[in-house]
């Protein structure tokens, strides 16, 4: 039902495909398709590199520091993210009513991604969140348990609503940074070094919290989210309402 798409057929020279999908979209809009477009463009890119490994993420400078950033930015808001859910009655009160409540969090976090990301940019929408998401931690962590059931569940509903939004708002952020010739791997990677913070969150919430107390949860969770929020505020771009990168060569050509 959706075709696939032609810029990513194009880099991987399955020129044939891509003229399918680009003459029906050429129909629709009214528009025209040279025929054989790709025979000149194969002149144009004689001789050049055209494939890509997991290398080539961190071979040139700022595809190194985009690619380090989200190797770290996807791990925390991982850990993050499974360490609130399995950990939901960090605030106090009732577990099972506080893992209803940290669940129905995740609707208007989602609605939130839905309605903002393409206002406010990725960028600002993942360094926000986890920013919010780290202060009330902290917050948590500086007034300890002598709070109200109601002040300290409060504290955790906006956590995690900012951690899922980040969480939510990241795969579109990090699909946008990497250059086409190279995405479906970059994301991959990505995803696959996200599993870290998935051990690291189970490891700390079912096991650390109980051996030393919240501390032990609270303190590294808020640490790392405002790290993670500094890092992609400070040195990595907002793609909002930008062209996608179609190479490397693109990526090193632009501004941080």
């Amino acid at each position: 039902m959706v075709p696939e798409s032609a810029r990513w057929l194009v880099t991987k020279e399955r020129y044939e495909e891509a003229d399918v999908i680009l003459h029906k979209a050429a129909r629709i809009n009214g528009s025209y398709v040279p025929e054989k477009w790709w025979e000149q463009l194969e002149i144009s890119q004689n001789g050049k590199y055209t494939s890509f490994g997991t290398i080539d993420l961190i071979r040139t400078p700022k595809m190194r520091i985009r690619t380090l950033i989200c190797f770290f930015l996807w791990p925390v808001n991982t850990m993050m993210y499974y360490g609130l859910t399995m950990k939901s009655d960090l605030g106090g009160g009732n577990l099972y009513v506080n893992f209803a409540i940290s669940a129905a969090m995740e609707i208007p976090a989602l609605l939130l991604v839905y309605f903002l990301i393409d206002r406010i940019g990725r960028r600002q929408m993942v360094s926000g969140s986890l920013m919010i998401a780290g202060i009330c931690l902290v917050l948590n962590w500086i007034v300890g348990d002598d709070v109200s059931f109601y002040w300290g569940m409060l504290q955790m509903m906006i956590t995690k609503g900012a951690v899922t939004v980040s969480y939510t708002a990241m795969y579109t952020y990090t699909s946008e940074l990497f250059p086409t010739v190279i995405r479906n791997t970059a994301v991959g990677c990505c995803s696959t070094i996200a599993r870290v913070g998935a051990i690291m969150s189970s490891y700390m919430a079912l096991w650390l919290v109980e051996a030393y107390g919240k501390l032990a949860m609270v303190i590294p969770f808020s640490l790392l989210s405002l790290i993670a929020a500094i890092l992609t505020a400070v040195f990595l771009p907002e793609t909002m309402n930008k062209p996608m990168p179609e190479s490397i060569s693109e990526v090193e050509g632009t501004r941080i």
